[in-house]
């Protein structure tokens, strides 16, 4: 079993339009990539994909650390947008909070760790929690 913990496997593309409302310069776009991690429940490597939306208002440089608004704001310095931070928070807030390889993963045996979409294990299931112990002596 390997150790991958949110590893993004490829460049980050980024596909978007720049546009001028009069109000300001505005950037919508769209952010592809792939990503690897391992299963919640079985700890398998899974490989995804994630589209996510981009969006902000493109300010220069010193007017965006002056700027106090709920939108994204995106500073250009001279002729050079920076993207930089905008797709790093948006591959951190897009990416599943949690990775599973399939809806149906029956993940690994508590007691012996065997992966179970592999097979049932050899463990007994006989142990009652604690909390219920009282209700086993009711039904015998």
């Amino acid at each position: 079993m390997s150790e991958v913990a949110n590893a993004v496997l490829n460049p980050v593309r980024v596909k978007g339009t720049v546009y001028n409302t009069g109000d300001g310069i505005f950037l919508d776009g769209t952010l592809y990539y792939c990503y690897k991690d391992n299963c919640a429940r079985c700890l398998t490597e899974v490989e995804g994909e994630i589209e996510t939306e981009i969006s902000g208002r493109i300010l220069e440089d010193e007017e965006s650390k002056l700027e106090e608004s709920d939108e994204k704001l995106i500073a250009y310095n001279k002729d050079e947008i920076t993207l930089d931070e905008v797709i790093a928070d948006a591959v951190l807030l897009s990416m599943p909070m949690r990775i599973l390889c399939g809806e149906d993963c029956k993940g690994l045996c508590p007691k012996c760790g065997k992966d179970l979409n592999q097979g049932k294990c050899e463990c007994q299931d006989d142990e009652v929690d604690p909390r219920l112990a009282k209700l086993r002596n009711f039904f015998e």
